[in-house]
């Protein structure tokens, strides 16, 4: 079972979960200054899962890379595997914390 959080607008979402029914898209990240709710949900679901999957179809919005290294330090600190790919790479690259 993969759940996907993603923009709320996000077309990658749709395209993501068409590869497998085994596949949940949550589009809860919000692009705006409201991005703390988006961490939130996910936060509330770090507990039942063994790795998080951070970047397909995250885009470079400065609100939901800030989601994202928001997310990625909590899973780190549940100490989930996390699997970073080119957005989510773009997410950390001026944080020293995630190096």
């Amino acid at each position: 079972m993969c759940f996907l959080s993603n923009q709320e607008k996000c077309t990658a979402g749709t395209a993501i979960k068409a590869y497998s029914g085994d596949v949940i898209v949550h589009p809860v990240l919000e692009a705006s200054s409201e991005w703390q709710k988006g961490v939130d949900q996910v936060a509330s679901w770090l507990h039942a899962i063994d790795v998080l999957v951070v970047g397909p179809g995250l885009g470079r919005n400065a609100f939901v890379m800030d989601s994202a290294r928001a997310i990625i330090r909590l899973a780190m600190d549940k100490t989930a595997a996390v699997v970073i790919d080119g957005d989510g790479l773009w997410a950390l690259r001026e944080v020293i914390f995630f190096v």
